[in-house]
């Protein structure tokens, strides 16, 4: 057994698999496995991961047929043989002292996740730092639940990952969101690092940046039944239910309302969403995280709350310019 395994999924990513793969075998740190999952990729990355396979004894290369991100990471959670496993995807990098850091941080393994913070990384090379943890609370859990919508950034101990419920929900886009909520459910302890570790390569047409509609989009909703679900089956919703309220005003009533309310074919979505929130959570804006959210965060919820679409559209525009 070893201290980590680093999980890449790989599909596609010709142009940045080889920065990937590099950071990951230069680290600091020694004692680490590297699992390669190509998920039927089209493009040429076996001949730059071939050359890495020659030179790195602990790196090991699995393909298999596309079956999305979702199966790439459970596979490679079976393969796994670290005590802690990170999730790198392919298109992203490393710090040079991530992983040595990470575990460092989980201190003789009385930790069961760390979080880092993180660079995002555009096209022509910029790089813009960011957190991953914001301070809503001072409960470490309950904080840990309304910022994990990514499994990336985080080094989580491989027992949790052995969960059904902490699997990624396959064949579908938002299976983070459905699924890395649920690790809070077998942590004890959670560690938070203030230092950009981890490059998130930002890039047109992924999968928060469509430029055309997609059905899959709609796939938010059922992530988040999911999570609330599992949540709700071992009785810890009501713990968290004001947390639940404003994941549900963040994920569902702000970013998929914007991201819908872009393509005329997802519009349907927005009254759906409003009516979500009638439903389930008649008086989200009195929650207690909400209400220390930007005056203009708090007018574009409340106006897709009242389907004011038209305010909406003079107010989305005017930022535009």
């Amino acid at each position: 057994m070893c201290k980590i395994s680093v999980i890449i999924p790989v599909y596609n990513v010709e142009k940045y698999i080889e920065r990937c793969l590099e950071s990951v075998c230069s680290q600091t740190m020694q004692d680490f496995e590297v699992i390669i999952i190509n998920d039927g990729s089209k493009e040429n990355e076996e001949l730059i991961i071939d050359k890495y396979l020659a030179q790195n004894s602990n790196i090991y290369y699995c393909k298999k047929a596309n079956g999305g991100q979702a199966s790439a990471r459970n596979l490679g959670i079976e393969k796994a043989n670290g005590r802690y496993v990170l999730f790198l995807d392919s298109d992203d990098y490393l710090e040079q002292d991530a992983l040595e850091t990470m575990y460092t941080a989980t201190e003789d393994e009385k930790v069961d996740i760390v979080l880092c913070d993180g660079y995002f990384v555009y096209e022509k090379g910029e790089k813009k730092y960011f957190k991953t943890n914001i301070f809503y609370t001072k409960d470490k859990a309950k904080n840990y639940l309304i910022n994990a919508c990514s499994p990336c950034f985080k080094l989580v101990r491989k027992t949790i990952l052995e969960h059904s419920e902490s699997r990624f929900l396959e064949n579908r886009i938002y299976e983070d969101l459905a699924s890395v909520g649920t690790y809070l459910l077998h942590s004890d302890e959670i560690v938070y690092i203030e230092k950009p570790l981890y490059n998130y390569t930002v890039r047109k047409g992924s999968t928060m940046n469509k430029v055309m509609f997609d059905k899959k989009m709609e796939d938010i909703f059922f992530a988040l039944y999911n999570l609330k679900n599992i949540f709700t089956n071992k009785q810890k919703y009501h713990k968290y239910k004001e947390e639940f309220e404003f994941i549900y005003i963040m994920r569902l009533l702000h970013d998929a309302s914007l991201r819908f309310f872009e393509f005329p074919e997802g519009r349907e979505n927005n009254k759906r969403i409003a009516d979500i929130m009638k439903k389930e959570y008649p008086k989200w804006c009195h929650n207690r995280y909400y209400r220390k959210m930007s005056l203009k965060y708090k007018i574009i919820c409340e106006l897709f709350a009242r389907e004011k679409y038209k305010i909406l559209s003079m107010i989305l525009e005017r930022g535009d310019k």
